[in-house]
């Protein structure tokens, strides 16, 4: 299904991509590992989200997906508002992800995906 949308950033047809990072350094995921492993997942995040901290805030909405799973409804009206939009559907179920992981995870990666987060939080709706 993801290889018909054209979406190969992970599943069967993961396709990883290449790019120029805005610090001059070439992100390739292709030398990070085994997509099968956890922590390959965790160094695309990062590479992904360092770069995405890069994006001029005043034409960007950061949302904050913990919250949007908690209360999505809340989320999607507050970020209606500058537009005076209503959201028609009174409520939304909320999700709750308490898969836990128990697979050995790199420190170091975690640390960075850790502190990534932490910036990406302070950007957001929270």
């Amino acid at each position: 299904m993801m290889n018909w949308l054209g979406h190969h950033e992970f599943g069967c047809g993961h396709k990883p991509m290449v790019w120029d990072t805005s610090d001059g350094l070439r992100a390739e995921p292709d030398l990070w590992g085994d997509p099968g492993a956890l922590d390959y997942w965790l160094k695309v995040w990062t590479a992904y989200y360092t770069e995405a901290l890069t994006v001029d805030d005043k034409d960007c909405t950061w949302v904050c997906y913990e919250s949007f799973c908690e209360h999505p409804t809340e989320t999607v009206q507050e970020l209606l508002k500058p537009w005076k939009l209503t959201w028609p559907h009174p409520h939304i179920e909320s999700f709750q992800n308490a898969r836990e992981i128990s697979r050995p995870i790199d420190s170091d990666a975690l640390g960075q995906a850790e502190a990534i987060h932490a910036r990406l939080m302070s950007r957001s709706n929270r």
